[in-house]
C-alpha cells in the first residue's frame, strides 16, 4: 500500500495526516521526529484513536465490485487520475491558498469535480489539465 499524506490548513497551522503500513510506523515515526527536530519542533504524544462502536453498512452500489488485482476505474470506465497527480493538484491548491470551490470557479468546473480529482476518482482530461495548469502556472500531467 502506498503511503498517503493529507494536509488541512487552519489559520497559521497545517495539520498533517499520514497513512502508512502498520509495520512501517516505527521507522516513519523516527524519521518524522528527526525532521521536526531539525525545524526546531518536537513530535507530541501519540493520540490513540478509539475504535468505532458499530460499523455502518453502506448502501448497496449498483456498480460491480472491483476484482482483485484490477485497477479501479473512474466514472465512464476510464482510467482515473494517478495518486501522484491527484496529490499534486491538492498540494498546488493548498499552497495557492484556494478552496476547492475557488479553484473550481477559476478553472470553470464544479467543486465536486475538483474533489473527485484530488481523491483520484475522476479522470483528468487534457483540456482540464491545461485549465488547471493556467491557474497554477505550471503544467499538470494527465496520468
Amino acid at each position: 500500500m502506498p503511503a498517503r499524506l493529507k494536509t488541512k490548513t487552519a489559520g497559521r497551522f497545517v495539520e498533517v495526516s499520514l497513512k502508512i503500513a502498520k509495520e512501517q510506523f516505527p521507522l516513519v515515526s523516527e524519521a518524522v521526529s528527526a525532521v521536526l527536530a531539525l525545524a526546531g519542533h518536537q513530535l507530541g504524544p501519540e493520540k490513540p484513536v478509539a475504535a468505532k462502536a458499530a460499523k455502518v453498512k453502506a448502501p448497496a452500489s449498483k456498480a460491480a465490485p472491483a476484482r482483485p488485482g484490477k485497477s479501479r476505474r473512474a466514472a465512464g470506465g476510464k482510467k482515473p487520475v494517478s495518486p501522484e497527480t491527484a496529490a499534486l493538484i491538492r498540494d498546488l491548491r493548498v499552497k495557492a491558498g484556494l478552496s476547492q470551490k475557488a479553484l473550481a470557479a477559476k478553472s470553470g468546473v464544479s467543486q465536486n469535480q475538483i474533489s473527485l480529482l484530488e481523491t483520484g476518482k475522476q479522470r483528468l482530461n487534457p483540456a482540464l489539465a491545461k485549465k488547471l495548469g493556467r491557474v497554477f502556472k505550471t503544467p499538470i500531467p494527465t496520468g
